[in-house]
């Protein structure tokens, strides 16, 4: 999935688990509020889903390039 320019690729884990990995944006320092916001919008627009948890996997706090979450389907 492509937003703001930025591809995302979006992976099922399984048991509403799901993991986004990309979109970061350039810089040496990159807004990791932003660069959140744009991979759980990916999550929720593959998905059709609300995601309720997310958080970085160990090793990637820094460039937040790889995303877990749990997204609620519950309508």
């Amino acid at each position: 999935m492509v937003l703001d320019k930025r591809e995302i690729s979006i992976i099922p884990l399984g048991e509403n688990k799901w993991e986004a990995y990309g979109g970061k944006q350039g810089g040496y320092k990159p807004d990791l509020a932003l660069q959140k916001a744009r991979q759980i919008e990916a999550i929720e627009k593959v998905t059709g889903c609300r995601v309720v948890n997310s958080e970085y996997v160990p090793g990637h706090e820094v460039d937040g390039m790889l995303m877990h979450a749990t997204v609620s389907c519950a309508q």
